[in-house]
């Protein structure tokens, strides 16, 4: 719904441990340490080994696998374009975002130093 902000915005993001991974019919949150919570809408591909590993499915079947995301760390964001953002994990897998929807909020990030609604 709304662009993708810049880089900086996401500097509370890094070195934060995602700790909980909570799946809903139409919605997966990821609670990351120092109570940042990251809400999830929209698409998004989940990629290990070089490979998407989720793209087919409702939300639930496919935050599936965003479990093996638990205990890691985010080492790098990348800005792609205006709509889509990846956050590389220290494991090397990756989880890479769309904002494909002009009516409906994408993702939201919410925590003590950090506010991102897309």
């Amino acid at each position: 719904m709304y662009n993708v902000p810049d880089a900086s915005e996401f500097n509370p993001l890094f070195n934060k441990e995602v700790t909980q991974l909570c799946i809903s019919p139409y919605q997966i949150i990821l609670r990351f340490e120092g109570d940042i919570s990251f809400s999830i809408q929209g698409t998004f591909n989940h990629i290990k080994n070089h490979v998407i590993i989720n793209n087919k499915g409702t939300i639930p079947e496919q935050g599936i696998s965003l479990i093996s995301l638990l205990d890691q760390k985010i080492d790098k964001i990348e800005i792609n374009s205006p709509k889509e953002f990846t956050l590389e994990f220290f494991n090397s897998e990756k989880l890479n975002l769309l904002d494909d929807d002009e009516n409906y909020e994408s993702f939201v990030i919410m925590g003590p130093d950090i506010e991102i609604i897309i």
